[in-house]
């Protein structure tokens, strides 16, 4: 009238099955031919374990579901697929171990029978009865039996986060225009970016997040909202707009309970660099003109990345990035952008 079973699950085969290391959300059984459909009492543990012997694993569980009584139905049923609230952390290193007990009115030789896979269960599954009506076979003397060589292992389906703090994440925040941001390819870089014309930039993020259909997104600038030009925080695409000369760090929380993830960038918004440009008209219809940069004082053109434009494109290279003057120009309309190379760095 009363059973416990534990059953190995190696990490060989959580791997093979493509579960990665963090935060498991639920496990599930399929019941294949359901003999016996209520229990008076039944309970769901799991933990980890280096052991592959389910007779002799002494590990510590904790319980996801029960004791409680429960009616179970065959296949891939929500009554026995048990949600972990906290999650279970999987180290990706350990087996896991699982643990029933059960407890019902009938013998208890009137099992159901579950879907398997191909594996043999050996040692790796293993189960003890109670003798006495009343007692749990947990808190029986007897031992535990393993399953065999004519025994498979049950399969187990398991939900797991694919928003997590693991370094298998697949949380990540890229900055644009590439031009003003560094390292756009770390989601924890440090970017700094200039203010264009004395006025506030516009930076767009965005996060790419992978997870469950309940999962939220929110942005947080930890020096506040307003001082970071944040309006819109719980998309994925957002633009923000510092309002001030100074650092900045927005966080983007991803969340799908118990699973959850952060990733944080630190912008910098720098002042205007003071630049002039001395012009040399061409003559006529010929390619004479000149311009130059007037740099700040103390400073030299290898302190800056300079980047040229203009409608005449076959006059400017990219050499130019490292000069301060072009020449041989013909007439048209140029901009000069210039970055501090110690603010790409």
């Amino acid at each position: 009238q009363a059973s416990s079973t534990r059953i190995i699950y190696k990490k060989a085969e959580l791997i093979a099955a493509g579960i990665k290391p963090g935060i498991i959300k639920s496990i599930a059984f399929n019941i294949s031919n359901v003999v016996n459909s209520s229990f008076s009492s039944y309970e769901v543990r799991i933990g980890a374990t280096t052991s592959i012997n389910a007779i002799t694993a002494n590990a510590p569980m904790f319980t996801i579901f029960g004791p409680a009584p429960l009616v179970v139905a065959g296949g891939w049923h929500t009554s026995t697929k048990y949600p972990i609230t906290r999650g279970f952390d999987w180290d990706g290193n350990s087996n896991i171990i699982i643990e029933t007990h059960a407890v019902t009115t009938l013998p208890v030789g009137s099992s159901n029978q579950m879907l398997t896979m191909t594996s043999i269960a050996g040692n790796e599954v293993a189960y003890k009865y109670s003798d006495t009506i009343g007692l749990s076979a947990e808190n029986s003397a007897k031992g535990y039996t393993g399953a065999g060589a004519s025994a498979a292992k049950p399969q187990l389906q398991v939900e797991f986060c694919t928003v997590d703090s693991t370094p298998t994440n697949i949380l990540n925040a890229v900055w644009i225009p590439t031009n003003l941001i560094s390292n756009i390819s770390n989601p924890r870089a440090i970017a700094t970016i200039s203010q264009k014309d004395s006025s506030p930039p516009n930076v767009p993020l965005s996060a790419t997040v992978t997870g469950g259909a309940g999962t939220t997104i929110k942005w947080t600038c930890l020096q506040g909202a307003t001082a970071g030009g944040l309006t819109t925080d719980n998309v994925a695409n957002i633009t923000v707009v510092p309002t001030t000369v100074g650092t900045f760090k927005y966080v983007i929380s991803a969340s799908d309970l118990p699973c959850s993830a952060t990733d944080t960038v630190t912008i910098t918004v720098n002042n205007t660099i003071p630049v002039s440009l001395v012009i040399d008209s061409p003559l006529c219809t010929s390619n004479t003109g000149k311009l130059k940069a007037v740099l700040p004082g103390g400073t030299t053109s290898a302190d800056y990345k300079f980047n040229w434009a203009g409608a005449a494109s076959p006059f400017i290279v990219a050499a130019d990035t490292a000069r301060d003057s072009l020449k041989n120009l013909p007439s048209g309309n140029y901009t000069l952008m210039i970055q501090l190379k110690s603010d790409l760095a």
